[in-house]
């Protein structure tokens, strides 16, 4: 006491007091205070501080009172109150604080976590760091008369940044728009409105009007719900849920949504739904993975209609069970994939095992792998399919490889042998049969380069040989599930060169200009027309760090002219305006397949064969995206594709334009109208923060 009253005596000469209690740590600096049966009061502001606190107002009274067995130091003040405690700062009308137990209250006070502003009619301040709000809300916007609000009975805060809101409703100029129970969420990771509006007009699905609300955001969890109403088709309502662990090693997306609405197309249906999931989970060790995927829809339009957005065409996932296991030289997978949707053509495997050992090097520097499969296969089409049967087999699939490097850094070839053995156990005809075949490679390339005072040059020849044997039974006589049973004899040759030239002082490992140009050699099949039928040049440069090119071309020497013309080019013409333009082109005869360096149906299939198969499909499409923003909160973009030259469709041309708007309090809003071949709507977004761009 002795200190204090020195202190106090000081302030009654100097008309200003600074006093600190040593025990408590706490510092008291007002203005022309006043002292009265242990009160220090004033009008004319200060500040007081204590361990994690740090008070500020214009009218100010503090006391300590001795009189109990525990000593108590509180607070009231007025008038332009700043409370600062750990991350929090509070501005209020009034502050009621007890700096020995560490709470109180704040009156008509609020704080903010960007981007979003807090505040109550009361706030109770929480020994554990919490904040209590009452008849509280929670906005965006920076005006003092917010443009929308959520407004909550009640709302905790936790010094993490962890809100949970009971009673909120939305609502914009004081007109209420939504209700819900409760609110979890953490404020650090809540950077998207809780609740979003969408509004589609016209076009054959109808107009739709749309909320969907994030009820939890909590930690590592986060669910949302959706409401839609279709005015043509009805109601539809569902949710989303997403987990990730704190370790990061365990993932569950989950989409279900189920819709009482008819499908102009199909009106026998009238319920609609998707269930839609992905679990993975793998542990530390890295040894062990296992992943569960499914997708299961009421009508194959079900993937599009969920998503509704622009263009883009989604289609049903594949639902599959994975569990891979790997040790220092083999690995292990167990794969089951059942089909789940009827309107799927799907190779099921009920289950596949299949292993493999890490290639493995002997004293003379031969390079061997083995790896085998075991399945059970089940390829069903989609139902209403017409003219095609479904099958089913065993399938065992041994294969062993041998290889030896021979070279140096400038230069190697590597020849190499591969035996293949697969076991149908059944065929079209009925009975078992074993296919063969053996598989002879030959690599080899060469390593040049020079230094130039801007860069370095590389030049690398290469060629790939590969010969592929006569299976002990044709193609014609077992199933083919996918392509790797498409074995059949085949001679091959690529030969090419690849040149880079590479900038050291851009800070890219990219290449500036990469040229690959190359050719193949069909040989000693009579149903190849030409022994080199074509001629490939992909080419990709960037220039001035703002325009990126890509050319692929493949010139067709047997029938004349591009067989395959992909060209790109994208560009930053400044900071306001981008724009990307792409131009594919196919001719009959370039085959439509998954792995366009895979020449089996070339020396199976006659060209005549497959000119009427849907393997043919010519055409030429025209893809263009330009953005540009007008001001700061206003931005243009359109998407198009023209499609044209088609064998067998008419041509098509469809857009989509959008206008990316601003608002306040952090608002976007997106106007969309989208041109498709069969369908015409115009659609509004509404979402908070950046997400539409």
């Amino acid at each position: 006491m002795a200190i204090r009253l020195l202190c106090l005596l000081g302030c009654l000469f100097f008309g200003h007091l600074i006093a600190e209690e040593a025990i408590t740590g706490i510092t008291v600096d007002l203005r022309e205070p006043e002292y009265a049966d242990g009160v220090v009061s004033t009008s004319l502001g200060g500040v007081i501080r204590a361990p994690y606190v740090r008070i500020q107002a214009q009218n100010i009274r503090y006391t300590h009172d001795t009189s109990g067995e525990v000593v108590n130091d509180t607070v009231v003040a007025e008038g332009d109150v700043r409370f600062e405690s750990f991350s929090y700062l509070f501005v209020g009308q009034k502050l009621e604080y007890n700096l020995t137990n560490q709470t109180g209250f704040i009156y008509y006070g609020k704080t903010s976590v960007y981007p979003w502003f807090f505040g109550g009619k009361l706030i109770q301040i929480c020994a554990d760091g919490s904040y209590i709000i009452y008849d509280g809300y929670m906005t965006s916007s920076e005006s003092m008369c917010p443009e929308w609000m959520i407004a909550v009975d009640t709302a905790r805060i936790y010094p993490n940044h962890d809100l949970v809101a009971k009673q909120i409703k939305v609502k914009v100029k004081d007109f209420p728009l939504f209700w819900a129970p409760k609110f979890c969420a953490n404020l650090d990771t809540l950077c998207d409105m809780p609740v979003k509006f969408t509004l589609r007009w016209g076009g054959k699905q109808g107009s739709r009007v749309g909320v969907s609300y994030e009820l939890l955001s909590w930690e590592n969890l986060s669910t949302l719900l959706r409401l839609d109403y279709n005015l043509k088709r009805g109601l539809g309502t569902g949710g989303e849920l997403h987990y990730r662990s704190p370790e990061n090693n365990e993932k569950f997306d989950s989409i279900n949504y189920f819709a009482h609405e008819v499908d102009p197309a199909n009106p026998h249906i009238n319920t609609r739904y998707r269930f839609q999931g992905r679990y993975l989970r793998f542990w530390r060790d890295g040894k062990t993975l296992f992943e569960m995927k499914y997708d299961k829809l009421s009508d194959k339009m079900m993937a599009t209609d969920y998503s509704d957005r622009g263009l883009d065409l989604e289609y049903a996932r594949k639902t599959d069970l994975l569990l891979h296991h790997q040790q220092r030289y083999w690995l292990g997978n167990l794969l089951i994939r059942p089909r789940i949707n009827s309107f799927q053509t799907i190779k099921q495997e009920l289950p596949t095992f299949s292993t493999a050992s890490l290639p493995l090097s002997n004293a003379l520097g031969i390079i061997s792998s083995f790896q085998a499969n075991a399945s059970y296969l089940d390829f069903q089409y989609a139902q209403g399919a017409v003219n095609v049967h479904d099958f089913t087999a065993t399938r065992v699939e041994l294969h062993s490889g041998f290889y030896r490097p021979f070279g140096n850094g400038y230069a190697k070839i590597i020849p190499g042998l591969n035996a293949i053995g697969i076991f149908y156990g059944n065929k079209p005809y009925h009975g078992q049969y074993w296919l063969a075949a053996g598989l002879a490679s030959l690599d080899g390339e060469l390593l040049l380069s020079r230094d130039y005072g801007w860069g370095r040059h590389v030049v690398r020849p290469y060629f790939n040989y590969n010969y592929l044997t006569q299976p002990t039974i044709p193609p014609d006589s077992h199933y083919i599930f996918d392509i790797s049973d498409g074995i059949y004899r085949m001679n091959t040759l690529r030969f090419g060169t690849v040149n880079y030239f590479l900038d050291p002082f851009s800070g890219s490992c990219q290449p500036i200009v990469f040229l690959d140009t190359y050719g193949w050699a069909l040989m000693d099949n009579k149903k190849i027309p030409h022994p080199l039928p074509y001629f490939t040049a992909n080419l990709s440069f960037m220039t001035f760090g703002v325009l990126q090119n890509s050319v692929l071309a493949t010139w067709d020497l047997s029938h004349g002219g591009f067989g395959e013309l992909n060209f790109k080019s994208a560009w930053t013409v400044s900071r306001n305006l981008a724009t990307s333009l792409e131009y594919r082109q196919r001719n009959a005869f370039f085959w439509r397949k998954v792995d366009r360096e895979n020449f089996v149906l070339d020396f199976f299939r006659s060209e005549n064969e497959l000119l009427h198969s849907p393997l043919s499909d010519q055409r030429r499409t025209l893809l263009l995206h330009f953005f540009y923003r007008i001001n700061y909160d206003v931005a243009l973009e359109w998407n198009s594709r023209f499609g044209w030259d088609r064998r067998h469709e008419p041509h098509y041309f469809e857009y989509d334009v959008n206008i990316l708007a601003s608002l306040p309090a952090h608002w976007e809003m997106k106007l969309s109208f989208q041109h498709k071949e069969v369908d015409d709507r115009f659609a509004v977004y509404f979402s908070f923060g950046t997400e539409q761009r």
